[in-house]
């Protein structure tokens, strides 16, 4: 299970775990009959899901991002089951389409059990194939700051998806939800994550300035301000 606080990025992608993402047992019984099962039902269900969260819809020149929900489990479980990915991420791959599932499930309410906290999570796709490439993620705290986080598939990195995905979250961060600061960790090892924030135009803080919680020593921790 990941922690309310601390994440690492993955490799070349910035990575912060949203609460709730949580790793499932797998399903007792036949799971190839009930992974079938499972996609013929999430496939049945995409559209309506798809539609419910048109008006979240963000765009650029390339890419559009939508409301992460349950029915986006079968198009990332093959992005997300390549281990190279996760050399600087503290989670194993999800194991099934039905574990990936059952955790966009917990998080489509997209508040923290206690209400205390927004948990935000977006795909990101491209417009010209409408091919999924990957997923981003905010947790926007009380006081109006959050921390950020993406992740990529393999081989969508270096073409500057990542950037442009990342402009259109920020933006919505502070324009449409009130966000003043956001936070994102990064292990010190991870060059291009660190290279990436800085374009973006996070800057590198002390860990005693995270108000969030406790920084691993092996992460830097960057910020990025609202313009007034």
């Amino acid at each position: 299970m990941l922690s309310y606080t601390t994440g690492k990025l993955g490799k070349g992608w910035v990575y912060h775990g949203v609460p709730n993402e949580e790793e499932y047992a797998r399903p007792a019984g036949n799971r190839r009959a009930h992974r079938a099962t499972l996609r013929e039902k999430l496939k049945a269900s995409s559209t309506m899901q798809k539609c419910e969260s048109t008006e979240t819809f963000h765009t650029s020149s390339r890419l559009k991002l939508e409301l992460l929900t349950v029915a986006h489990a079968v198009e990332l479980f093959p992005l997300l089951t390549d281990s190279r990915i996760y050399e600087y991420i503290a989670v194993q791959p999800p194991v099934s389409v039905e574990a990936l599932a059952e955790r966009y499930r917990n998080l489509e309410s997209r508040l923290s059990p206690d209400g205390s906290q927004r948990w935000l999570n977006w795909v990101i796709r491209r417009t010209s194939n409408h091919q999924c490439v990957g997923y981003l993620q905010a947790t926007i705290y009380p006081d109006n700051t959050a921390n950020f986080a993406f992740v990529l598939g393999l081989a969508f990195w270096g073409l500057g998806l990542a950037r442009e995905a990342s402009l259109l979250a920020l933006h919505s961060l502070f324009a449409e939800h009130g966000v003043t600061q956001v936070f994102a960790t990064t292990d010190r090892k991870n060059v291009r994550s660190s290279t990436l924030l800085n374009r973006l135009g996070f800057v590198k803080i002390q860990p005693a300035s995270y108000p969030h919680g406790r920084v691993l020593p092996s992460d830097y921790i960057f910020q990025l301000k609202r313009n007034v």
